[in-house]
């Protein structure tokens, strides 16, 4: 077992549960294809971050969320800090060449917003008015 992605155990949950149980060297119960918390007692809704229940099942229609949701400059800015690991794992890059100036402009756009508010708090804070 090299390495396991996120994208596999969903997509073949199965084959992969039965590659992590012969890894581990343990017995392949059925019980693993069944979804639960904390030892089975609260029953699991499945693999969504925005509170979907998927009836405990695990769902591989979410992936490519991240295609639309995402902004360019994020996606950008994203490959730019993990080419190396990213090619190293097969993932595919969506910009042909990560490039750095996204990465800077979304630094800096981070930046702007953090001094906005920054010159904002210290007007409020100068001018006797409170935010509270």
């Amino acid at each position: 077992m090299g390495y396991l992605s996120y994208e596999d155990l969903v997509i073949d949950t199965k084959s992969v549960l039965k590659e992590i149980v012969r890894f581990l060297d343990i017995e392949y119960s059925n019980s693993l294809e069944t979804s639960t918390k904390i030892n089975g007692t609260i029953p699991w809704r499945g693999n969504s971050s925005r509170g979907l229940d998927y009836a405990g099942q695990i769902n591989s229609k979410p992936l490519d969320n991240w295609r639309y949701e995402l902004a360019e400059v994020e996606i950008n800015a994203i490959e730019v800090l993990l080419c190396s690991q990213m090619t190293h794992l097969d993932y595919e890059l969506i910009a042909q060449t990560p490039r750095l100036t996204s990465f800077f402009m979304l630094v800096a756009l981070k930046f702007e917003l953090w001094l906005r508010t920054l010159r904002t708090q210290f007007m409020l804070l100068t001018t006797g008015f409170s935010a509270y």
